[in-house]
Order: C-alpha cells, then structure tokens, then sequence
C-alpha cells in the first residue's frame, strides 16, 4: 500500500474491538471537512451495526512526531498541514 506524505490509518473501533479490521488511510492534510465525511463513511459502512468511535491505528509522514490513536483529525490535520508548510522545521533534530 502506498501512502501520502502525513497520513494515517483510521480505525473503526467497533470492528477492531471485534476482532476485525477495519478503516482506511487518508491524507491529514486534505480538506477536513472531506476527512470527517471519510470517516463517516466508513462507520457508516462498517461491518458492526453499533459502530461509533474511531482511532488513528498507524501514521506515516509526520517526521519524529508521534501521533496518539486518540488524537482527534482536527489535531492531526493541524500538525500534518504544519509538516506541510515548513517541511524543514525539526529535520536536524
């Protein structure tokens, strides 16, 4: 699979929780209202009929950043719109 520069999986919780996994990977920097509606989408269609929460599995393209599967899309979309901006900043640390 390839990946974007500052993506991540999305989760939905209620499938993995079941043993199923179950999400896709996006970019975090593309518009977040798109991002939001991604993610309805996919627990919308997700394969548990109760299916509500999701988490942030994996990431790629965020430098030595580490992302929380907590963290919320619009913090990840903040910070990989950052890397975005000033890919620079940070690289010698």
């Amino acid at each position: 699979m390839t990946t974007k520069p500052s993506s991540r999986a999305v989760a939905d919780l209620a499938a993995y929780n079941n043993g199923k996994l179950y999400g896709v990977w996006n970019n975090a920097a593309d518009d977040l209202d798109a991002i939001r509606e991604q993610v309805n989408q996919i627990l919308a269609a997700s394969p548990e009929s109760f299916a509500e929460e999701y988490a942030i599995h994996d990431h790629e393209g965020f430098g030595g950043f580490i992302l929380s599967k907590y963290a919320g899309l619009e913090t990840t979309h903040e910070i990989a719109c950052f890397i975005e901006k000033y890919p620079d900043f940070g690289s010698e640390c």
